[in-house]
């Protein structure tokens, strides 16, 4: 439980406080990196929307989502943080897809990309011109030790 409140914590300073994040292409306030947006099949042009997709709930329901589905029991580590970035796709249908992440502890890593994986609420898909559209997602998660 500790463990979780911890988490929880961390991910909302990394949602206020994004650190810098590698080379890519923008979209909206963050930067995709390359490549993840190739490895996505993503164009410079696709990354591009007018709204941004939303969880149903909104954010504070997925952060509160992913604190309670968390399991950080095989996650050992002699670092006092751990950090991940996960990216996904929204598709144009609202469903996820297409899951990733990048960070410094692999077990860390797979948890977060199990932990949006389970999630099976539909998004409110992202929006070009009135159309949906396929998003990438990019979700920081923070973990610190006691």
């Amino acid at each position: 439980m500790q463990k979780r409140i911890i988490l929880f914590i961390g991910m909302i300073i990394n949602f206020i406080v994004f650190a810098q994040v590698p080379e890519g292409m923008w979209r909206s306030s963050v930067i995709i990196p390359t490549e993840i947006s190739q490895k996505f099949g993503f164009t410079e042009a696709q990354l591009k929307a007018d709204t941004e997709p939303e969880f149903n709930g909104g954010i504070h329901t997925l952060r509160r989502r992913i604190a309670e589905t968390i399991d950080l029991g095989n996650v050992k580590s002699s670092k006092d943080r751990l950090q991940s970035i996960i990216y996904f796709v929204i598709e144009s249908d609202g469903k996820i897809s297409d899951v990733t992440s990048v960070g410094d502890h692999d077990d860390f890593n797979r948890e977060g990309e199990r932990v949006i994986r389970s999630i099976k609420n539909i998004w409110t898909p992202a929006k070009l011109n009135g159309d949906p559209v396929r998003f990438i997602y990019s979700l920081p998660l923070t973990m610190a030790f006691e």
